[in-house]
């Protein structure tokens, strides 16, 4: 049996016409089962238990739908085959998949990252996680999408901007530690993309057992508004105040921002995190 998981509020709704298409491109419709996500919150694992060796999952949306989701499920291990069809508005993950329409979930869980928040909470990410300017970006983003409000991916980020304060930064990265002031964002990631097509990380090798860190601290706001055009190509690092670090783990403490996102998911109270491979 086929089973296609989807989240229906995933790319603003659009997420169905994709779901409908793959349901009908597949041509098994006697065989395929079409799950609603939201349907089953916080009973992943028991519907995964159920199926058999033979059965395969399409997980179907984007970023925040992969995250939540290999969150609920955790490390546990089932008999059927989970594959990723993405279909969501960042996509950011898939763009290190071009080649592939279906993404075999089960190597990607096997080394993935993760992240204590606070001392105890434990959360998995796929991308990368950020603290700062980003993640406030997409803390505002996410509300909005809740609302039913329309607003642009530019308006949000000018809209954060303009009210954004620069924060301190204790990190420890491989066990040497560093003290960052009027810092706009920390981000530390496994893949090249974040924030929809935005090439942060251009160095970065998905499962290599490597982080890769970037800080951009001390710039003006005026700088701030020349350095985003160049972040899309990759280009960034050659401005001063953007400082690229690759590391194996992290221990981050910020001061003055507390706002966190995982794979474009958000939550408002990260005072500690350490992050590991």
């Amino acid at each position: 049996m086929y089973y296609i998981l989807y989240n229906p509020s995933s790319n603003d709704g659009k997420t169905i016409k994709k779901i409908n298409k793959l349901y009908n491109d597949l041509q098994l419709l006697d065989e395929c089962y079409k799950q609603n996500l939201l349907e089953i919150v916080g009973k992943e694992v028991i519907f995964l238990d159920s199926l058999e060796n033979d059965d395969v999952v399409y997980l179907c949306g984007g970023d925040g739908t992969l995250n939540r989701f290999l969150n609920a499920i955790g490390d546990k291990e089932f008999k059927c085959k989970l594959l990723f069809y993405s279909c969501g508005s960042g996509n950011d993950f898939k763009r290190d998949f071009k080649n592939d329409k279906f993404i075999d979930l089960d190597p990607i869980r096997r080394n993935i990252s993760k992240c204590y928040i606070n001392g105890d909470e434990k959360a998995l990410f796929v991308n990368g996680i950020g603290i700062g300017l980003d993640a406030v970006v997409c803390r505002s983003k996410n509300q909005l999408s809740v609302t039913g409000a329309k607003k642009s991916y530019f308006n949000i980020t000018l809209s954060s901007f303009k009210k954004f304060r620069p924060y301190s930064l204790d990190l420890v990265i491989d066990g040497e530690k560093k003290h960052y002031d009027n810092v706009w964002t920390m981000i530390c990631s496994n893949g090249k993309y974040m924030g929809g097509g935005m090439k942060v990380c251009p160095d970065a090798i998905r499962n290599d057992g490597i982080f890769e860190l970037v800080i951009i601290h001390s710039l003006p706001k005026w700088l701030m508004i020349i350095l985003f055009p160049l972040i899309y190509l990759g280009l960034h690092r050659i401005v001063k105040g953007v400082e690229y670090i690759k590391c194996k783990s992290l221990k981050a403490i910020p001061d003055g921002c507390t706002v966190l996102q995982m794979d474009g998911e958000t939550l408002d109270y990260a005072r500690e995190i350490v992050v590991e491979a």
